[in-house]
């Protein structure tokens, strides 16, 4: 079976990182004499922080479609079949657009979702028209 990213670990992750953050913070500013250091203190502990819940909305959806590719398989689908659709040379072919997907490894998903192209090996994704049923006579 394969190993799985839970989201609950990386929220855990990321409220361990905050509590860090916040501890640093109030040890560094309670050394701090003037105003405006503190506030120069605060504002460099609020961009930290921006990032890190950048960083965690991220890892967080890479971990949730990493545990269950369903819905994202779906959305894969319905895409390829509005992209048929409006091309109107297909007809309804768009009914017979099946996509099936393996397990999604966290870096084929990262490289899938960021948009990178030309990897090797290819994802475990694939587009299958399937057969239309007047043209089995």
């Amino acid at each position: 079976m394969a190993r799985k990213q839970d989201p609950n670990d990386v929220l855990a992750e990321f409220t361990k990182a905050l509590d860090r953050s916040l501890a640093v913070w109030q040890s560094a500013t309670s050394q701090v004499a003037t105003a405006d250091l503190r506030k120069q203190l605060s504002v460099d502990a609020l961009q930290r922080l921006a990032i890190a819940l950048e960083e965690f909305r991220s890892d967080w959806h890479f971990a949730a479609i990493n545990r269950d590719s369903s819905k994202l398989r779906d959305t894969v689908e319905t895409s390829v079949r509005e992209i048929v659709r409006r091309n109107g040379r297909y007809g309804a072919a768009s009914e017979y657009v099946q996509v099936t997907m393996g397990h999604l490894k966290v870096a084929d998903l990262r490289q899938l979702l960021v948009g990178r192209h030309g990897i090797d090996p290819p994802l475990p994704v694939s587009v299958t028209l399937l057969t239309h049923p007047a043209s089995r006579n």
